[in-house]
């Protein structure tokens, strides 16, 4: 196995859970199994793990703070426990790629769905899925569109303009 540096080591156990708790366990055998090289191995070993869960927190806080902009009624339904529900969800799940953003707040709301299902807002999730897909074309009835204020059911229409610009329209009775 390639050795790794010290910055890498502190990524990868800020972005994994269960690897923070096993350096919290046994911080020397957690530094052998990451491979990390011989020059860091006594600073990665002498950082507290108290330290290392908090940062871990900051960062994870920044994920759940950019989830608004995706998802702003499934939190408003989540209310007080949407935080806690994120934390349990990020822990040990980091997406990356292009659009790891949209992929978060996709994989969040897949969470909640498990245990919360009438938190989700289903109008939400459709937007997501549509972003992260390649169709050129999606309709979808759902019964929580937010129009002023108001609940209602209606029609999502989604169409791509191309491969990184796509609209939605919705159609609802006035009523």
């Amino acid at each position: 196995m390639k050795e790794i540096d010290l910055i890498t080591a502190l990524g990868r156990l800020l972005r994994d859970g269960a690897l923070r708790d096993a350096f919290a366990a046994d911080p020397s055998a957690m530094v052998n199994r990451l491979a990390v090289r011989m020059a860091d191995r006594a600073a990665l070993t002498t950082i507290p793990f108290a330290d290392l869960e908090l940062q871990a927190k900051v960062l994870l806080r920044k994920r759940f703070d950019i989830l608004p902009r995706f998802i702003p009624a499934t939190l408003t339904q989540l209310g007080t426990e949407a935080w806690a529900r994120f934390q349990e969800y990020g822990r040990n799940l980091w997406p990356e790629g292009q659009h790891h953003e949209i992929l978060d707040a996709q994989g969040f709301c897949h969470y909640c769905s498990r245990t919360i299902p009438q938190a989700i807002c289903q109008s939400e999730l459709n937007r997501l899925s549509f972003a992260l897909g390649n169709h050129r074309l999606a309709l979808h009835y759902v019964r929580d569109l937010r129009i002023r204020n108001r609940m209602r059911r209606g029609l999502q229409i989604f169409f791509r303009l191309n491969a990184n610009r796509w609209r939605e329209t919705v159609l609802y009775p006035a009523l």
